[in-house]
């Protein structure tokens, strides 16, 4: 009896794809030979079929995070087999990629829990981890155990400063333990121009999305230095900004409403 390939089959056949790249892309072996040795490990058995094994090395095109896209099918396998300590459970996914993903960049989350941090420490700890190198950080408050109030502390940053914030963690006394996660940023292109008011030059930074502008936010600071030279409020001088800033919709690169004096281009935060 012939039998049709479902989806349900085709999920089972992904699984035990998946699981075979776990195991080659783990160990990084160069035959079937050494891959069969490097998938015994301690268990002294087969985590995969010999078959399975070849499928996968010449069917696979890559090994990594799941992949941005929509759902379509799951299933899940129990093997008959134990492994002490290892749960002989496999979950698979089947997903319709998306064509044109957002290009993300890998960074890392260090975070750490404290309930015995005063206000002005925390200030001072969020500015020392910016001076070690975090892109961003912050504070968000919570419960604890006992019904304790807490903080948690955050740093977003590059991978390769992972050790110098969470050494600014330690010397300060905040915590004993860190966590890191392993985050992907999409990011909009950012860039920077200076446009012309009744109040002087103003900062406007411009973000850009597929080639159309999506923010123009005026610096706060050249803002408030000029609201306070010409004694009028804030929120004037940032309306007078906005009112010759690039539209919400352009296309870019283009030319702002008012007068553009220059512009340059900087990396996102």
């Amino acid at each position: 009896m012939k039998s049709k390939l479902t989806k349900r089959n085709a999920i089972s056949l992904v699984a035990e794809f998946l699981l075979a790249t776990a195991l080659i892309f783990s160990s990084t072996p160069t035959s079937i030979q050494a891959f069969v040795e490097a998938s015994q490990g301690e268990r002294a058995q087969e985590m995969t079929t010999p078959t399975g094994a070849t499928l996968l090395v010449t069917l696979a095109e890559r090994f990594g995070a799941l992949p941005a896209g929509r759902l379509i099918g799951a299933g899940v396998g129990l093997g008959t087999r134990t492994f002490p300590g290892v749960p002989n459970v496999l979950r698979a996914l089947l997903l319709e990629e998306d064509a044109a993903p957002l290009a993300a960049r890998s960074l890392a989350i260090v975070e750490t829990t404290v309930d015995d941090v005063t206000g002005e420490a925390l200030r001072h700890l969020l500015d020392l981890l910016c001076d070690a190198g975090a892109l961003d950080a912050w504070c968000l408050t919570g419960t604890g155990r006992k019904g304790r109030p807490v903080t948690e502390v955050r740093a977003l940053c590059e991978p390769d400063r992972v050790a110098a914030i969470t050494g600014v963690l330690f010397a300060e006394g905040a915590t004993l333990g860190a966590r890191v996660l392993a985050c992907a940023r999409p990011e909009a292109e950012r860039h920077e121009i200076v446009v012309s008011t009744p109040f002087g030059e103003l900062p406007v930074k411009v973000g850009v999305l597929a080639g159309r502008v999506v923010s123009a936010k005026p610096g706060h600071d050249a803002c408030a230095a000029a609201a306070r030279r010409h004694s009028v409020s804030l929120v004037t001088v940032v309306q007078a900004a906005r009112a010759v800033a690039p539209l919400l919709g352009s296309s870019w690169p283009g030319v702002a409403r008012g007068e553009t004096q220059a512009e340059s281009q900087v990396g996102p935060r």
